[in-house]
């Protein structure tokens, strides 16, 4: 039966250019440690350090399973954008997720090209509500709001919550990560309370028009756990280097049996100049 994980690399150094690999055999052995060639173990990987893993596979021409894991990035629009001049810019009640603003006109509907649009003056200040829909199976996933910059002087909200800014930046886009505490299965709000109209400019670098919609919330949907199941015994995995000099260690997990650990060297490259 099944006692314990080996991993045997082709080299255990490898260079840190960001493009070296280490083909790595998974194997199960024996509490003698004797190769056990009938397992078929599913192996989870971990690795730590300057490396990743950039695919694997076991030899079984009919397997199902994936050889490579990799993320995606999507988007959630925000819709049903209204606007309503306020007083000031802080305590606002308009900002609370239950707030009634079905009587607001509509934001941001202006199609550029130098034209108006629905906006504020530039000296009210102005509270701008907008919706986005989350769906049940969003919780495991990273979001992040997208927000072009309103104003010098803006306070963001979603839910009624207000969030901190990370990530200025120089073209005037906003991120904000979007924590799971506040967000809603369903409909949720954001509220912006600005003092200055959203403008833009149109595409040839002319006036400004108005905004069609000034935010949406990036959906980042993270690689799943790189897995392989063994087929006669036997897996590979492929490590790669980051470009970085260190110490990777690959961890190989299967239930019942005890892990797999390998230590492998990313090595700094020495420059070489020509004469």
């Amino acid at each position: 039966r099944p006692s314990a994980i080996q991993l045997t690399p082709h080299r255990s150094t490898i260079k840190a250019n960001g493009e070296d690999i280490s083909v790595v055999t998974v194997q199960a052995n024996d509490e003698q440690g004797r190769f056990v060639p009938i397992a078929h173990n599913e192996i989870t990987f971990q690795i730590d350090g300057p490396g990743r893993i950039i695919g694997v596979g076991n030899g079984d021409p009919s397997s199902q399973e994936p050889d490579q894991y990799v993320g995606s990035v999507s988007s959630l629009p925000l819709t049903n954008w209204r606007m309503m001049t306020v007083d000031s810019l802080t305590n606002r009640p308009e900002v609370e997720f239950a707030f009634d603003d079905s009587g607001w006109p509509s934001a941001f509907t202006g199609g550029g090209g130098g034209r108006r649009g629905n906006a504020a003056s530039s000296a009210q200040p102005t509270v701008y509500r907008g919706t986005f829909e989350l769906p049940e199976s969003a919780h495991p996933l990273m979001l992040t709001l997208e927000l072009r910059k309103m104003a010098d002087e803006s306070y963001v909200y979603v839910n009624g919550r207000p969030l901190t800014l990370t990530n200025p930046s120089d073209s005037g886009d906003l991120e904000f990560p979007l924590d799971a505490n506040i967000l809603r299965p369903g409909r949720n709000v954001l509220a912006v309370v600005a003092r200055a109209q959203v403008r833009q400019r149109n595409r040839n670098g002319g006036g400004h028009g108005a905004v069609s919609n000034p935010a949406l919330i990036r959906v980042t949907e993270p690689a799943a756990q790189w897995k392989r199941s063994l087929f006669s015994g036997l897996a590979q995995v492929i490590v790669q280097s980051v470009g970085e000099p260190g110490e990777i260690t690959l961890t190989a997990k299967s239930e019942g049996v005890t892990d797999g650990v390998l230590k492998l060297t990313a090595q700094s490259v020495a420059l070489r100049t020509a004469y």
